[in-house]
């Protein structure tokens, strides 16, 4: 299993980065990864984002799920204790729904049953294996801080964006930045595309710095900056050579 992360400012955010990413072993049989985006509209973007980063990391230190659990059942729980300490820290802190405000892709996956389980807490984008799919709320994500005030199983209940799979060979979170990329060059691979790139593409896997490489080379080769910050997490599972032998 290789894990790749990360993380870059977009050319809107000259300031702050507004996006944050966690990834860590959960007990013995877990590991969970995750990636946040503030709310540009909010206020202090960056920190919204990295507020729910540190929580996740506190429940990560605390959190000793049993091996006979699902990775759906241990994502359900980790949102639950997000869900508490988030509303704790805003009571702590005396903070507003807008300094709250980020998305949250939450990846649990059990290494034992290889089971994944990926939940989306308002826009972003997910890949597995081959197939990725962009989760779109028309620019008005339903944060989980509007929620704060209401029963943790009623907001569960109504979660609809929630994907589940077994033996994946890879997998991949996003924030909705990863979407941004634009380039002013005209000569391009036939079909190119950036996000597919990062999240799909088998070159350099066996490199540790694999994203951050790619992410030099979509700007210093063909000139792709993201307007947005990107947030990415990736999950390699299967070997794969760097190259593939040339025909003769």
């Amino acid at each position: 299993m290789k894990i790749f992360a990360a993380l870059r400012k977009g050319e809107n955010h000259p300031i702050f980065c507004e996006d944050f990413l966690v990834h860590s072993p959960l007990g013995q049989s877990f590991y969970v990864a995750a990636v946040m985006d503030g709310c540009s509209s909010g206020k202090d973007s960056h920190f919204a984002a990295t507020l729910l980063g540190k929580l996740l990391l506190k429940i990560g230190r605390t959190m000793n799920p049993a091996p006979k659990e699902s990775a759906q059942s241990v994502s359900k729980q980790i949102l639950h204790s997000l869900f508490e300490l988030l509303r704790q820290s805003a009571e702590w802190l005396q903070l507003q729904e807008e300094e709250m405000l980020a998305t949250l892709l939450l990846l649990v996956y059990h290494t034992g049953h290889q089971e994944a389980c990926i939940h989306v807490v308002g826009d972003g984008y997910v890949n597995i294996d081959d197939a990725w799919q962009a989760f779109e709320q028309n620019n008005q994500p339903d944060y989980l801080a509007y929620h704060l005030g209401k029963n943790f199983e009623q907001w569960y209940a109504s979660q609809k964006q929630i994907i589940v799979c077994q033996n994946p060979t890879s997998l991949a979170i996003a924030s909705d930045g990863i979407g941004t990329f634009k380039t002013l060059q005209t000569e391009l691979p036939e079909g190119f595309d950036p996000k597919l790139y990062l999240m799909q593409d088998k070159q350099m896997v066996q490199n540790p710095q694999m994203l951050k490489r790619k992410l030099v080379i979509l700007e210093k080769t063909y000139g792709f900056t993201p307007f947005d910050d990107v947030s990415l997490v990736r999950i390699d599972f299967d070997p794969v050579p760097d190259a593939l032998p040339k025909p003769e």
